[in-house]
């Protein structure tokens, strides 16, 4: 069922790139993100999905400790208070840039960090909601020590920038399972699924 609306979908964006009402384009630039935002026009961004640096100390002392499995240099993991702080700017920058009621997907992660960047995102004029989104990754994606848990999922805060009355298409569950890319096949460490996205 999915496969075939997805045939569908990509019929249909494919005639609406033909017929000129679907454009497409990029505009890669090198730089901090936090000057950047101010290049674009204020209320003209349509969907915003971000993967901020992980302000992770469990992420940070397993590297310490020698675990090989993380790909930990400033732009992917930092400590919780330089995240904190790269909030701090770059949300009002962003509910700025959001066209009215665009929704905003910030993959972050949980504990203190979740409800910090939650407060953050609020003051900065985000609506956003209480509870997570949870990407079940299918498979895990941390190291087993001790007796804990191995983590197999990512939160995604999930807001917008004013209450327009316009609901999702669908309800959804708040649990999105689609499974992350095998290790082999992944251009970046970190790469998210294309399904996901």
């Amino acid at each position: 069922r999915r496969i075939i609306k997805q045939g569908i979908e990509r019929k249909h964006n494919e005639s609406m790139i033909a017929d000129g009402s679907l454009v497409i384009s990029a505009d890669l630039r090198l730089g901090n993100c936090v000057d950047l935002i101010d290049d674009l026009p204020d209320h003209t961004v349509d969907l915003l999905i971000t993967d901020p640096p992980f302000g992770s100390p469990g992420v940070l002392d397993a590297q310490t400790a020698g675990g090989s499995m993380f790909n930990i240099v400033d732009t992917n993991v930092s400590k919780p208070e330089v995240v904190l702080e790269l909030y701090r700017q770059l949300a009002p920058k962003l509910a700025k840039k959001l066209k009215f009621g665009a929704h905003a997907y910030f993959f972050t992660a949980m504990g203190n960090m979740y409800t910090e960047e939650l407060l953050i995102l609020r003051a900065a004029g985000f609506i956003v909601d209480d509870l997570p989104l949870i990407w079940d990754k299918g498979m895990v994606s941390t190291i087993g020590r001790d007796y804990h848990y191995m983590s197999c999922y990512e939160s995604i805060l999930f807001a917008h920038n004013q209450q327009t009355g316009i609901s999702l298409n669908k309800s959804m569950k708040n649990i999105l399972p689609y499974k992350a890319p095998a290790h082999i096949s992944r251009v970046h460490p970190l790469q998210r699924s294309d399904d996901l996205l």
